[in-house]
């Protein structure tokens, strides 16, 4: 009968450890690169989002307070009265270094193009009566 080989394998080396540590911490500092740049982001939507709101909320402040319509909308200078540091907000996205102004006096548009909450509302459709 034939002998069996003796199967056996060395302890890895000091190298192949480093190797594997120095690939653990870079993977955790990518991952905690990411997580930052994931949470500022967060950050920056729900201000703005909060900003959109509050502006919304001023202009039917000075709807009520004016007797006006839903089709009128205040000039900038009116509605910067109801803002406690004396400015419309403006989204915190700087990045491309622009102000982006979430209020449009002209047309009453509250938005921003780079952050819009979507509401998103499923209503039942009723179900097909079948043909007689």
């Amino acid at each position: 009968m034939a002998k069996k080989k003796d199967i056996t394998r060395n302890p890895p080396s000091i190298f192949e450890i480093a190797i594997c540590l120095l690939m653990i911490i870079i993977m955790a500092f990518i991952a905690w690169q990411l997580v930052n740049i994931i949470g500022s982001s967060s950050e920056k939507f729900e201000t703005c989002l909060d900003f959109q709101e509050a502006i919304k909320t001023n202009i039917e402040k000075w709807r009520l307070e004016n007797n006006k319509s839903e089709t009128e909308f205040p000039t900038s200078n009116e509605l910067v009265t109801y803002f406690k540091n004396g400015a419309i907000p403006v989204c915190p996205d700087s990045t491309t270094g622009n102000i982006i102004a979430l209020y449009n006096e002209h047309t009453g548009f509250v938005q921003c193009p780079n952050h819009v909450k979507i509401d998103v509302s499923i209503t039942p459709t009723p179900a097909p009566t079948p043909a007689a």
